[in-house]
């Protein structure tokens, strides 16, 4: 079950269950998803990043989403080492941890975590994936240009100015 809403709409809901059992729950609040205005600046970006480097947007959009996204889940799996995490039809994403392990057979395997997709992102979240990609294109010799410091901090007061509208909006 998943409950939704205010403090008096969660406690009301939860007043409904049965007393003689136990329950676990976790309680978050509620962000913002990523903007509009942060999705097309970075769509933009990777898609200039890509052409320049020769590669599919795909592509590097999940090496973007593999190395910088911070919403990390609970989702562990086993990999062989030269699985591609990149390759995946499906949308989810990958990051490689640490140690090798040998099966009996001798085939290497590696620890992954699953990582949220940028469509699951809040904000704060989605700026991290922006900040990592004008990283990468300044780590290299692509000739394109990039916000300013000062100028993603607008575009992120920007999102915090219409999260706090859409929460207004709610009540």
């Amino acid at each position: 079950m998943q409950l939704r809403g205010t403090p008096l709409v969660i406690i009301s809901k939860l007043q409904e269950l049965d007393k003689e059992k136990e329950y676990i729950c976790d309680i978050k609040e509620k962000k913002q998803k990523r903007t509009l205005d942060q999705n097309a600046y970075y769509w933009q970006l990777l898609g200039q990043f890509a052409e320049w480097g020769k590669v599919s947007k795909l592509k590097l959009h999940r090496e973007m989403v593999a190395n910088y996204s911070v919403g990390i889940k609970d989702t562990f799996t086993l990999k062989p080492i030269e699985y591609d995490y990149r390759n995946e039809e499906r949308k989810i994403y990958y990051r490689a941890l640490g140690k090798f392990y040998k099966n009996k057979k001798g085939k290497e395997f590696q620890w992954h975590c699953e990582v949220k997709g940028t469509s699951e992102m809040n904000t704060e979240e989605f700026a991290n994936i922006i900040e990592g990609l004008i990283n990468e294109i300044k780590g290299s010799e692509a000739p394109i240009e990039t916000l300013t410091p000062s100028e993603l901090v607008i575009i992120k007061e920007n999102s915090k100015r219409k999260e706090i509208q859409n929460e207004n909006c709610d009540k």
